[in-house]
């Protein structure tokens, strides 16, 4: 939806400056809001959560991230270096 109002207000001479919005709720919504801490909670308390996560995209429906794999190796090496499995650091 945002996409589409900042394309509406390229019309105007100066509607190019509405990039902002767009930029920052796409970014916000993929990344900067609380996803990574409920994230990390599932991983922590439902088992099956990564596999979850390796199966279906976070933000767009059509394609994964890499981000998403980048999130979930960086959960593996952190439970490495605990020694512990997800369960254990409940």
């Amino acid at each position: 939806m945002w996409w589409a109002l900042f394309l509406f207000g390229l019309a105007h001479p100066l509607g190019g400056l509405g990039i902002v919005g767009p930029l920052y709720a796409t970014w916000f919504l993929s990344v900067g809001s609380a996803s990574a801490v409920l994230d990390r909670h599932m991983r922590r308390t439902k088992p099956d959560y990564a596999d979850y996560v390796r199966r279906v995209p976070g933000f767009c429906p059509f394609w994964k991230s890499s981000r998403d794999e980048q999130l979930l190796a960086w959960a593996a090496e952190r439970r490495r270096r605990k020694g512990g499995s997800p369960a254990a650091s409940r």
